[in-house]
């Protein structure tokens, strides 16, 4: 993906290497309640609660939802 400066994850659109992406802020402390039904399948394979779990993990979105057992 694309270089970012510091404290900044470029959030690719898609699982695929180099996928182009946005430069967004990688949270830190804890991340907010999720919504009931906002988990992500990441891009490392795992299901994340919501984004903010998603993003400190600094891995993309492969898709809405949780990720096939």
């Amino acid at each position: 993906g694309k270089a970012c400066k510091t404290g900044l994850f470029c959030d690719p659109a898609g699982c695929n290497p180099g996928a182009a992406g946005t430069c967004v802020a990688v949270p830190t402390g804890a991340c907010p309640m999720p919504l009931p039904g906002s988990s992500v399948c990441g891009c490392d394979g795992k299901t994340h609660a919501g984004p903010c779990e998603r993003l400190k993990a600094l891995t993309g979105k492969a898709k809405e939802g949780p990720c096939a057992p």
